[in-house]
Formats: structure tokens, C-alpha cells, sequence
């Protein structure tokens, strides 16, 4: 496959870009190479998609099928958050609200006293699901706490 397109679209979103190019086989053919290029952690990652010429039609009654459908389902979605339409606040009123239903001590800081007993109760062996339930918080939440206080270290995995 040769390098050198005969075509060429391109578009970026943030750190990803995406570019189309129509190129020509070793055999003359063409084809069209699709390229995704994002930075992850430091790292650039692409991913590429090639289409043969004959491949073309059915791939094209396949994507423009799927467009179809895609647009459908997003006519009753509301917008995608952005800088300028942040997430909906009472969404994420509700969504604490019922974390704090499930785990009373949710959002709320952790006091000396409670990282005693988290200590206390990490170092004799007590479950991260029973931990939970003890004090009130979500395993996600006994869980960075444990790292955060160096429980792991001290006493070993458990």
C-alpha cells in the first residue's frame, strides 16, 4: 500500500483527530484508510480502519444505516455537557441524595475518630464490603481511604 493519498478529509476534537484518506494499492486499487489518533497518559495511540474498494458499497449502506439510527436515538437525549452547558445540578443533587439514603456518612469528611476505627477495624481483618456497611461510606470511599491513610502498608492486604 502506498502512501501518498489522492484524498484527503481531516477533523480533531480535543486531543483525538481523525483522518480520511483515499489511497491506492500496490495493485492500483483503492481504498480508504480511516485513522484515529488520540493522546492517552502521555502516549499517542492509533487506531485505523481500511476499506477495499470492494468492500465500498456494502460498508456504505451499513454506516449510513447505523447514521440513521444514531441520529434517531439522540433526537430524545438532552445535550452533552460542555463548558457551556454543564451537567444539570439537580441530576447530581439527586444522584447524592441517594447515596446518602444508602451511606449515611457519604460526602461527608471523615474525622479522626472514624479513621481510628477504620484502622482498627482494617488491621483485625474486616471485609471492605463489612467496613462499608460499619461506616457508612461506599466500598469506592473505604477504599481510597485505606490508601490514603497507608492501611495496605502498615498491615498488609487484605
Amino acid at each position: 500500500m502506498k502512501k501518498n493519498a489522492l484524498y484527503t478529509e481531516k477533523f480533531s476534537i480535543k486531543n483525538i483527530k481523525y483522518y480520511f484518506k483515499i489511497k491506492l494499492s500496490e495493485l492500483g486499487r483503492p481504498y480508504l484508510s480511516i485513522t484515529e489518533t488520540q493522546i492517552r497518559a502521555g502516549e499517542i495511540e492509533r487506531s485505523n480502519l481500511v476499506i477495499f474498494d470492494n468492500m465500498l458499497d456494502n460498508f456504505e449502506k451499513s454506516i449510513l444505516a447505523c447514521f440513521a439510527e444514531f441520529k434517531e436515538i439522540r433526537k430524545g437525549l438532552p445535550p452533552a455537557p460542555s463548558k457551556k452547558n454543564k451537567p444539570n445540578q439537580e441530576i447530581k443533587e439527586n444522584r447524592m441524595a441517594k447515596l446518602k439514603e444508602k451511606y449515611k456518612q457519604a460526602y461527608t469528611p471523615w474525622t479522626a475518630e472514624a479513621d481510628e476505627k477504620l484502622e482498627e477495624l482494617y488491621a483485625s481483618g474486616t471485609s471492605i464490603k463489612d467496613l462499608s456497611s460499619i461506616l457508612e461510606r461506599n466500598e469506592g470511599a473505604i477504599e481510597s481511604r485505606i490508601k490514603k491513610l497507608e492501611l495496605v502498608e502498615k498491615y498488609g492486604g487484605k
